[in-house]
């Protein structure tokens, strides 16, 4: 790659980070409840109870929103730190949930810097979100940082509403994948009806 490819790739990944972050606070601005999630708590519970089977030291959930699935795990989870690109999202988390094992974050996932492993990390209808049709290099990328983020004995909680433009095979063949070449494997997996979606969980740990 020439200077000038790497500029325009550094330029392009700084501007999709800029416009994710202005599109999402402007959409927790205008929105009572963003993506539903308040409709969909059977389907965060059924998600949850893949992994109550344990109590987990340190869990992170990527792109938290409002907090829901932090909120859901938290009863599992000595601490969960909870992350979001959007400013607002993150305001209105902390206003909404006031477990105190929970720690709300403004940052973005693809520049996170953590300074501790985790032993759950939870991908809750997020990885879509984070440029694996724009920026496909930085994604495959980003899945071996997260990859590297979890701890021997830890876990991944993914999950993925399978709407027409999201079907099912790219959650298999696309993210699911991802992770197993960085060394998981596939552990449990389930789907979840509701309000004629399917929901897709799938819990992976490492061997």
């Amino acid at each position: 790659m020439n200077i000038l490819e790497t500029m325009y790739s550094q330029i392009k990944s700084i501007l999709f980070d800029v416009k994710k972050r202005l599109n999402m606070d402007r959409y927790y601005r205008g929105n009572i409840d963003p993506w539903s999630r308040s409709s969909s708590l059977l389907e965060i519970q059924a998600a949850v109870t893949l992994i109550a089977d344990r109590t987990y030291s340190h869990c992170l959930d990527i792109g938290t929103g409002l907090g829901h699935f932090a909120e859901g795990v938290s009863p599992y989870c000595k601490v969960c730190t909870a992350i979001d690109i959007s400013k607002e999202a993150i305001s209105r988390a902390c206003r909404r949930v006031l477990n105190k094992n929970i720690d709300f974050i403004v940052s973005n996932v693809r520049t996170f810097d953590p300074r501790n492993k985790f032993d759950l990390i939870i991908g809750g209808d997020v990885l879509y979100y984070l440029g694996d049709m724009l920026l496909p290099d930085e994604f495959t990328q980003l899945i071996g940082k997260i990859s590297s983020w979890v701890t021997e004995d830890g876990r991944l909680l993914l999950t993925h509403g399978a709407l027409p433009s999201r079907n099912e095979d790219w959650f298999w063949h696309k993210y699911v994948k991802q992770f197993e070449l960085n060394g998981f494997r596939l552990e449990k997996s389930e789907k979840f009806e509701q309000d004629n979606i399917t929901w897709l969980h799938a819990v992976l740990s490492k061997p």
